[in-house]
């Protein structure tokens, strides 16, 4: 009986290890993750910028002329790439402007 126990024991215990790996498994490589990768990789407009910042369209133009933002021109347009977004709004905005082509 108390071999039964301990056998129980065991396999709960190992059924718990494979659950746990199976977890981790799919946060390494669920494909979302890759998407949003690729989400953030791609440059954003002055138009898809200024709501996520939730400023002015004019003061999101302000914040790149004082140099508050990094941003990039391209096609004499501007933008911006996500991870910069993240910065400038965690404070992390030590930057020089880079004016180079984007390519899409």
């Amino acid at each position: 009986m108390e071999q039964e126990l301990n056998l129980l024991e065991f396999f709960k215990t190992i059924f718990n290890m494979n659950e746990k790996l199976d977890k981790i498994i799919q946060q390494t490589y669920s494909p979302s993750k890759k998407e949003n990768k690729n989400e953030e990789e791609k440059p954003l407009t002055i138009d898809e910028t200024y709501p996520l910042l939730r400023v002015s369209r004019s003061t999101l133009y302000r914040y790149c002329s004082e140099g508050k933002i990094k941003f990039y021109k391209g096609d004499k347009l501007i933008y911006f790439f996500r991870r910069d977004i993240d910065d400038f709004l965690h404070g992390r905005n030590e930057h020089d402007t880079l004016r180079c082509p984007i390519r899409k």
